[in-house]
């Protein structure tokens, strides 16, 4: 079986190491894979090829910015790279990712239409269901349900600066998006899920596989982390993103950080430098930490992972943490609650930073064991996620073949 693998990215970021480490199982079960991505590739992937340049990707960055087109240009980097594809000659396509400002989305709908093939979509965010915005759920936003405009969200990523196409971006998403017979859709999160009912794409079939987290890397570690920083005798509160967008929460621990002593050290991972000197000089900052064994060294240090994003399809950090045997206080919103059992956190239906000054003082009087922190984790192990694929993949392959035959 020859599967075809498409995603901004390769090997970096959540959705750049799923898509990796889907190709190297595929492989290692014996099929083929070829791995397509746009934008950045981290991974030692022999079988991973780009969808053009740097070149594109920022001339689409840009005409995304003037006119709104994200998913609407890369078209000669689009058809070279079909060309290939249909060398490959995929039995099962996967999508990821498919913003980035990297691909043609008309163009690859098109494609999947005439080679008929089984496609399989992960949703990662909320982008394929509305007319511009990856997440909604901060500002209540529900014009995507019914068809959006004048989109309140036109700054916020994939950003607009002149021009508002949320309107004709919807529609024609409507049209791409449905056109096909032999999709089916896995969200991440039941969440994401209900989202997806709600919209255009409720008609799909839909399979739920949650994200998974690699627990021989993600694991309680002896840490020298506490040692390198001079944190002994501190209780460490960490927060951790890939983007802090304004929705995740930096905020939250801005005004936290005036509610604790010195007896508490705020850490969060994946500030800029311009964040940073927005934030107190109380709270201790690191930029993308890239290495997932010393990320795992920073989690086993810590005492308690806070999760204040209210826009969240899975909530992929604050399982690493579980994984490490840390307890977790989250939100109420989004995916959030998906992850969060009463043995191993706390869920939160008020953002503010009284409210989680609150928690955090409640849960050093009544502690989560790690054990159960651990179990917790154990339920979205990798492998499981990778196995649901596999077969997901080989299910349709030969339900497509015995249709065909």
């Amino acid at each position: 079986m020859n599967v075809l693998m498409i995603n901004s990215d390769s090997g970096i970021g959540s959705t750049g190491r799923i898509a990796d480490d889907l190709c190297h199982a595929l492989i290692k079960r014996g099929h083929c894979c070829l791995l397509a991505y746009g934008r950045k590739n981290a991974g030692e992937n022999p079988d991973a090829i780009r969808v053009g340049s740097q070149w594109d990707v920022l001339w689409h960055t840009l005409q995304t910015r003037l006119l709104d087109a994200q998913g609407l240009c890369s078209k000669s980097a689009t058809r070279a790279f079909l060309k290939e594809a249909a060398k490959f000659s995929p039995d099962v396509i996967h999508l990821h990712n498919l913003h980035g400002s990297y691909i043609n989305i008309p163009l690859l709908f098109h494609w999947l239409k005439e080679l008929n093939k089984p496609v399989v979509w992960t949703l990662h965010d909320c982008w394929p269901l509305t007319g511009h915005c990856t997440n909604f759920t901060a500002i209540g936003c529900r014009r995507w349900e019914t068809g959006c405009q004048s989109c309140p969200q036109r700054q916020a990523y994939p950003k607009s600066w002149l021009v508002d196409r949320s309107a004709q971006n919807m529609a024609l998403k409507r049209r791409l998006f449905t056109s096909l017979d032999k999709m089916t859709l896995v969200p991440v999160s039941q969440w994401l899920s209900q989202q997806a009912a709600q919209s255009f794409l409720g008609g799909c079939e839909r399979r739920v596989i949650p994200n998974g987290v690699d627990r021989r890397i993600f694991a309680p570690t002896k840490s020298d982390f506490r040692a390198r920083y001079n944190l002994g005798g501190k209780t460490i509160l960490l927060g951790a993103a890939s983007v802090w967008s304004p929705w995740k929460g930096l905020s939250m621990f801005n005004a936290l950080s005036a509610r604790l002593d010195e007896t508490y050290q705020i850490i969060l991972v994946g500030v800029t430098q311009a964040q940073k000197k927005k934030l107190s000089k109380k709270i201790m900052t690191f930029e993308h930490i890239q290495d997932p064994q010393e990320l795992a060294n920073v989690y086993s240090a810590t005492d308690i992972f806070l999760n204040p994003s209210v826009e969240e399809s899975f909530g992929l950090v604050a399982l690493e943490a579980l994984a490490c045997g840390i307890p977790v206080i989250s939100n109420s919103f989004s995916a959030n609650p998906e992850l969060i059992t009463p043995t191993c956190g706390l869920v939160l239906g008020d953002v503010s930073a009284a409210a989680f000054a609150q928690a955090v003082k409640k849960l050093q009087i009544n502690p989560f064991k790690q054990a159960d922190c651990l179990k917790r984790a154990s339920a979205f192990d990798k492998e499981i996620m990778l196995a649901r694929y596999l077969d997901l993949y080989e299910t349709l392959y030969e339900k497509a073949g015995r249709l065909n035959g």
